[in-house]
């Protein structure tokens, strides 16, 4: 009786994560524990979680409700996309000829036809912005073109021509988070901003944009300090901000003399024009003259006729995993807003974002998940209009674990401790390398979803989301993790 008592004690009072013995009522009250802290009386919790091996449910507290669920959204888009496509799908970007190809001239227009690719930039090419387009240029070139006698067009018209997600706020907008929306993209639709102090105190920063490009205008208002300004009411970092026009960026603040250079990112307005500006840039300083303008699509007298149009060369992404890696271990907005309108295009021959949405909507009910249980306004989870239960993430979760996807799903999710935006979060103890999940984060909002492997090897899919408190965003983000070590540590 007295070695009863004893263990009794030590199960109670070992930290998580390192008990003898260890039963599911043992782990509810834990996590009831965990989810009642002070702090968050005001705010709701929705928690569900469940073992994929056992099918059972552990525990929950309004696992049912729809909430906010910032960029655990981007969940639905993935999976939905790779169900749909597979792993080894690539999107596909034409240049098209215009007119004839005579001694080296092509005579009439070159047309950019986007296909939904959101990966043309540097972030394959080992950083190189333009390296796509100059193999661009050497394809012309081995089709013997040395002049274009026309335009470079940029042909946008998988997607509509609404470049937001519903609901999104206005001073997001010229942050690399709220990129507008386009089926020929580039650079994620922003203009990089490399800053570093002037030579001396009170002299503007210096500022470089990449790719180099008169695209954006930039007036520099910066000072190089000494020290950040401590008075309340002064400006305590560098911002920038985009005028009505959308191609004018002012960027004013302190810049410390002894920083590091770093980098910014501002978004571009029509990144279809924008896409084609620095390609024609591009071919002139590779030695292809054009002759003609960088123009959208939209902005021509007459629309292209598709018969006059003969096909150059096609250009692949990536493999789909590759890019879906990208979208969920970085959270790349972009990607999942893209994603959402191509499947609204394959599906419906829409591409727009209720569309996508439909076709989401169609995935999640294979799956057995009710549409009450979410309401879909974008891909990424920007819009405050999202909403979603957590029982409708853990089912979409289970589903994915339980289908031919499972692995190729999971290794594009950020691991504990490992990678992505789970770098710096649960990197010692139970969770180590053993929680693969999708943070999400916008203000009043922190949700977790994912999966976690215990000790023994079971697999559980778990949804943390909370809305509306208002203390310290890593205080929510520290009970997420106390539950996940919880779980880990979790022994039947």
């Amino acid at each position: 009786m007295k070695v009863f008592t004893f263990l009794s004690i030590l199960l109670v009072i070992l930290p998580f994560g390192h008990v003898w013995c260890d039963s599911v009522d043992n782990l509810r009250q834990d996590l009831d524990r965990v989810f009642s802290k002070v702090g968050f009386e005001q705010a709701i919790w929705g928690v569900h979680v469940e073992s994929v091996n056992r099918n059972e449910v552990i525990y929950t507290q309004n696992n049912r409700t729809l909430l906010t669920p910032a960029s655990n959204q981007k969940l639905l888009v993935a999976a939905t996309i790779l169900d749909a496509l597979g792993a080894d799908f690539q999107f596909q970007t034409e240049l098209l000829a215009g007119g004839p190809i005579e001694n080296g001239v092509l005579k009439g227009p070159l047309v950019v036809r986007g296909g939904g690719d959101p990966s043309i930039g540097g972030r394959f090419q080992g950083g190189d912005r333009l390296s796509i387009f100059k193999q661009w240029s050497r394809a012309l070139k081995e089709k013997g073109i040395r002049q274009i006698e026309g335009d470079i067009i940029g042909d946008d018209d998988l997607f509509d021509d609404i470049p937001y997600g519903k609901g999104w706020q206005w001073d997001d907008l010229p942050y690399w988070f709220a990129a507008e929306i386009s089926a020929l993209s580039f650079n994620d639709n922003c203009m990089d901003l490399i800053i570093q102090p002037g030579k001396s105190l009170n002299t503007p920063a210096v500022c470089i944009t990449a790719p180099p490009t008169d695209y954006i205008e930039i007036i520099n208002r910066t000072q190089t300090v000494s020290q950040r300004p401590k008075q309340r009411d002064e400006m305590k970092e560098m911002l920038y901000r985009r005028c009505n026009d959308g191609r004018t960026v002012i960027m004013e603040g302190p810049v410390l003399l002894n920083q590091e250079r770093f980098q910014e990112y501002v978004t571009v307005p029509n990144p279809t024009l924008f896409t084609v500006t620095v390609l024609a840039d591009v071919l002139r300083r590779e030695g292809i003259d054009v002759t003609g303008n960088p123009i959208d699509v939209d902005d021509l007298e007459k629309p292209l006729r598709a018969e006059t149009l003969k096909n150059l060369f096609v250009h692949n992404s990536p493999p789909l995993s590759d890019l879906l890696a990208v979208l969920l271990k970085r959270s790349q907005n972009l990607y999942s807003e893209i994603f959402l309108k191509y499947l609204g295009r394959k599906k419906a021959g829409q591409g727009s974002t209720e569309a996508g949405a439909r076709a989401v909507g169609a995935y999640l009910k294979r799956l057995g998940i009710p549409d009450k249980e979410y309401d879909i306004a974008d891909g990424s989870g920007l819009s405050r209009e999202d909403l979603v239960t957590p029982a409708a993430f853990c089912a979409l979760l289970k589903g994915i674990a339980q289908g031919k996807n499972a692995e190729v799903f999971r290794d594009c999710l950020p691991v504990a401790g490992e990678s992505g935006t789970l770098r710096g979060r649960m990197g010692e103890g139970p969770t180590a390398g053993r929680v693969w999940a999708k943070t999400g984060k916008i203000n009043g909002v922190r949700a977790l979803s994912g999966y976690i492997e215990s000790r023994e090897k079971e697999l559980f899919v778990f949804s943390f989301i909370v809305n509306n408190y208002q203390t310290a965003g890593k205080s929510a983000a520290y009970l997420q993790d106390e539950a996940c070590k919880r779980i880990a540590g979790f022994s039947r």
